[in-house]
């Protein structure tokens, strides 16, 4: 590399093992020296030395409220150093609540929109869901993953109110007291 010195090889085959590369272009040369110190010099050889491939960077998502009713909506975002495609995927982590999430929630692999809503049943429980972004076409993938918690709380329920007391057809003189239940 340059003019460093990588190694010396006195025994034929003449082979020497450069450990921990960096990126990058180095040119190589190799030089040969005989007993009586003459030398000569190969032709230069440049190679490339690809960066090891970074795993994805998964944004972080925080814990999630779900509403009995509606519908829960957020997004997981990847980034990948190295450019490469990701997809996303989940899965719910013991212990797995007797709620449907596993029948009907949606990740999408391609935009990590992650969709449900829950129903009745759901209600008070809480889901544990590994979100993984995975690098595609990339062999070994790399991956990056986070636990979201996903709590559900009842529908707020609309209140009802009845004016029982006085009935419909009273009729009070003012200033008289009005009795209302």
């Amino acid at each position: 590399q340059g003019s460093t010195h990588l190694g010396t090889d006195t025994t034929a085959p003449y082979e020497f093992a450069w450990h921990n590369v960096p990126a990058g272009s180095p040119i190589l040369t190799a030089v040969a020296m005989d007993n009586e110190r003459a030398t000569a010099t190969s032709e230069a050889v440049t190679i490339t030395v690809q960066p090891a491939n970074q795993p994805p960077v998964l944004a972080p998502l925080g814990p999630q409220t779900a509403t009995v009713g509606q519908a829960l909506r957020f997004t997981a975002h990847a980034t990948d150093p190295d450019d490469h495609v990701v997809f996303y995927r989940f899965t719910i982590l013991p212990p797995r609540p007797n709620g449907q999430l596993h029948e009907d929630a949606m990740l999408n692999p391609t935009t990590g929109l992650f969709t449900w809503t829950p129903e009745a049943r759901d209600a008070g429980l809480t889901y544990r869901l590994k979100i993984e972004a995975i690098e595609k076409g990339i062999e070994p993938p790399l991956k990056a993953e986070q636990v979201v918690t996903i709590a559900v709380q009842g529908a707020n329920q609309t209140p009802t109110v009845s004016l029982p007391a006085p009935p419909a057809t009273a009729t009070f003189t003012a200033p008289a007291p009005l009795p209302l239940s």
